[in-house]
C-alpha cells in the first residue's frame, strides 16, 4: 500500500481555540513533498488524500484528525471511512504500543524525541525556541505559499518528511495491530473537544 504522511500547522492553541485554525498542510510521499496554504487548497488536498486507497501517517493523528474535523466538516465522512478501512497511522501511538513490547521504557514521544531515538536527528531546538517557525504560523496566514519564507515552508515539510521515516523505522521493529488504538485515540479526542 502506499503511504502519505501528512501534518498541519496552526495558529497555537489557547483556552479560546482548543482545535487551532490551520494554517497549512504539509505532506510527503516518500518521494516528493509539498505544502498546501489557503482552505479550499487545504481541503482539496485533504479530500483527495482521504479518497485514495494510501495509507495516512502523521505523528498525532489525534491532532490531525480533530482539525480536519473542525475545520474541514465536509470531510468528516471521508475521515469516518478511512478510519473503518485501517488507513490511519499514527507514529506517536504506534511508538507508544512499541514502548509496551520493549525491555527499555523510553519516556518521552513527541516527534523530536521519536526522530532523535531513530533518525539520530536533533530537531529539539526548533520546537522549543519560541522565536521558531513552529510558534509562528498564524504570521503566515492568508499570504500566499510562494512568498513564505524559505524556512517556515522547510519546517512544515520536514515534519511529514520525518513521519514518514519513523513510519518505516517503527514498522521494521515490530507489526502491531493499529487500528482500533489509532481509532479510539481520534474518536476520544473528537468527543472531547466537541463534547
Amino acid at each position: 500500500m502506499d503511504k502519505l504522511a501528512f501534518d498541519f500547522e496552526t495558529h497555537l492553541i489557547d483556552a479560546q481555540n482548543p482545535v487551532p485554525k490551520p494554517v497549512c498542510v504539509s505532506w510527503y510521499d516518500g518521494t516528493s513533498s509539498g505544502l498546501e496554504t489557503g482552505m479550499s487548497a487545504m481541503e482539496g488536498f485533504l479530500s483527495s488524500a482521504l479518497k485514495s486507497n494510501k495509507l495516512l501517517l502523521a505523528h498525532n493523528f489525534n491532532f490531525e484528525a480533530l482539525v480536519i474535523f473542525h475545520y474541514f466538516p465536509r470531510l468528516s465522512s471521508l475521515l469516518w471511512q478511512a478510519m473503518d478501512d485501517g488507513r490511519l497511522f499514527c507514529t506517536l501511538t504506534y511508538e507508544r504500543m512499541l514502548n509496551n513490547i520493549r525491555k527499555k521504557q523510553q519516556m518521552q514521544f513527541n516527534l523530536a524525541a521519536v526522530v532523535l531515538n531513530y533518525l539520530k536527528i536533533d530537531i529539539s531546538e526548533s520546537k522549543n525556541d519560541l522565536t521558531s517557525w513552529r510558534y509562528r504560523y498564524s504570521e503566515l496566514d492568508n499570504i500566499p505559499k510562494s512568498e513564505w519564507p524559505v524556512a517556515a515552508r522547510d519546517y512544515a515539510i520536514k515534519d511529514s518528511i520525518y513521519t514518514y521515516q519513523l513510519y518505516q523505522h517503527q514498522i521494521k521493529e515490530a507489526q502491531l495491530k493499529f487500528k482500533l488504538n489509532v481509532n479510539a485515540g481520534i474518536a476520544l479526542n473528537i468527543i472531547g473537544k466537541t463534547g
